[in-house]
């Protein structure tokens, strides 16, 4: 949704015909037992907070359908396979990388496991995932004191 010039909201917000954000990411951040999605830009000047938020948050209800498709979800594999052996090039990341699953998953060699798992991911699945992320649970928060009003 958010990794490369490519993907959906790089092109939605940053390089429309009418942009409204210098940027934009998508990330999260796992711990054992839970973690966080989340996304961030920032505004063009003179792009209104309040308009934005509210185009947002309608567009958001629709992301899973209009962003996903197999063709995406292919890249989306396709990137994280890299990401994945990329990590083992060094003894370091080979350390980290078992270190990591050995941590989350009691069991070092789990990769293989996750490994068939990312590979098994279908469209359907993902769709049903990214409805779940994108529900009306979701926070929005601006760290300017301007956009406070």
């Amino acid at each position: 949704l958010g990794d490369g010039q490519s993907s959906y909201f790089v092109q939605k917000y940053v390089k429309s015909k009418k942009p409204v954000l210098n940027r934009i990411s998508v990330g999260n951040y796992n711990l054992k037992y839970n973690g966080v999605f989340f996304l961030n830009g920032e505004l063009l000047k003179g792009v209104s907070l309040k308009r934005f938020k509210a185009n947002f948050k309608r567009d958001i209800k629709k992301v899973c359908d209009q962003a996903l498709d197999n063709r995406n979800l292919q890249k989306t594999k396709n990137q994280y396979m890299f990401g994945f052996y990329n990590a083992i090039k060094t003894n370091a990341g080979v350390a980290s990388f078992l270190g990591t699953r050995e941590n989350f998953f009691g069991d070092y060699s789990y990769y293989k496991k996750e490994i068939d798992i990312y590979k098994s991911i279908k469209l359907d699945e993902l769709k049903k995932v990214c409805q779940e992320v994108f529900n009306d649970k979701s926070v929005f928060i601006s760290l300017w004191n301007k956009h406070s009003k």
